[in-house]
């Protein structure tokens, strides 16, 4: 019997030593996923971060864009208004010419 006892106790050294080190093989690979985790998790805060970015930058420009259509429509309604302006002064520019020929005559009365 104690030979068996002592044949056993190596034996089960034998086997924690294996238990260990499977145990370590099994935390390095832990360790090793959740290193691998940490990277892609950098890797998709890094791209939805471009992403945001990007995004960010398009509406920047397509304010911009519409900040210039504003600017243009402004300018082509500043423009038509202008246009309305001068046909309203060629209007009246034109009825005090044809009307000063017939107002002379008492004006120059009454002088």
């Amino acid at each position: 019997q104690t030979e068996l006892v002592v044949r056993a106790v190596p034996a089960k050294a034998v086997a924690v030593r294996a238990t260990a080190a499977v145990a370590m093989v099994m935390e390095a690979a832990v360790m090793a996923m959740a290193v691998a985790v940490t990277a892609k998790t950098k890797v998709a805060t890094a791209a939805l971060l471009a992403a945001h970015t990007a995004a960010q930058t398009e509406l920047v420009v397509r304010a911009a864009a519409t900040k210039a259509g504003a600017v243009r429509a402004t300018a082509a309604a500043a423009m038509v208004m202008e246009a309305a302006a001068r046909a309203l002064a060629m209007e009246l520019l034109s009825a005090l010419l044809m009307e000063l020929p017939m107002a002379l005559p008492s004006v120059l009365m009454r002088a």
